[in-house]
């Protein structure tokens, strides 16, 4: 549970009007422009790749990126050189387990 009083002694903003201001720079700025049509797929899409950018992480970003296209290249060739019926990753992307049709 939040402190109010510590927060407001530490000069921490407490009020929505913060947020609605980044809300109305990060999202509306983007998303609301003249003749502009999302859908929710592709609104998701353009603000997870707005926060990369403003947060500065496009480099971690397009690594990351880069070893998932990786993995899935891997996956298909996979499926392509096996008869596979399953195929599963560990999260950390390093093991892949595919289980083949007996």
């Amino acid at each position: 549970m939040m402190n109010y009083k510590e927060c407001l002694a530490r000069g921490f903003p407490i009020s929505t009007v913060a947020i609605e201001s980044a809300c109305g720079h990060f999202v509306q700025s983007r998303m609301e422009r003249n003749g502009m049509r999302w859908s929710l797929k592709g609104a998701k899409n353009m603000l997870n790749l707005r926060a990369v950018n403003k947060n500065k992480d496009w480099d971690t970003y397009m690594r990351y990126y880069m070893e998932i296209k990786q993995v899935d290249h891997e996956i298909s060739n996979l499926r392509k050189l096996h008869d596979v019926s399953s195929i599963f990753t560990h999260s950390n992307l390093k093991m892949i387990i595919f289980v083949t049709n007996v």
